[in-house]
């Protein structure tokens, strides 16, 4: 049996999807499924960056007029508040993660879940074997 894709929780085969759950493996049979669809979860961004922002602007815009070693520390911190939101955006894009949905026997399944760096492979193997499978069927009409 030819595997498409393959991570420590999820196996995608010519046939096959199987899916790591607690105590086990969940198998969907690719053929019975209809109407994939993906849900995309970005969390946001923490509201703390933005808490350190903006006194920092406020800071910033108060030394300028004094001048001297305030309006540089002033910067420094602006410049720490923005290398601080830089690393929280970056941090929320790892979390981030997608859903696979399909239809099976006229109910909403969720088929996986993955990072969303995981995701679009996986989803790359899927079409793969629903290509294979559509290639079968069309031979055996």
């Amino acid at each position: 049996m030819t595997v498409y894709f393959r991570s420590a929780d999820l196996v995608i085969t010519e046939k096959l999807i199987r899916v790591r759950v607690t105590g086990g493996w969940r198998i969907w049979v690719i053929a019975d499924l209809r109407d994939f669809g993906q849900v995309r979860h970005e969390p946001p961004v923490d509201r703390r960056s933005w808490g350190l922002g903006a006194p920092a602007l406020v800071l910033v815009f108060a030394t300028s007029r004094l001048g001297g070693w305030s309006l540089s520390a002033a910067a420094g911190l602006l410049a720490a508040a923005c290398l601080w939101y830089a690393i929280d955006c970056r941090r929320a894009r790892r979390r981030a993660t997608a859903q696979l949905w399909a239809t099976r026997r006229g109910a909403s399944v969720l088929i996986f879940e993955r990072p969303e760096i995981q995701f679009a492979a996986a989803c790359r193997g899927l079409c793969r074997a629903l290509d294979r499978l559509e290639d079968g069927d069309q031979r055996h009409s």
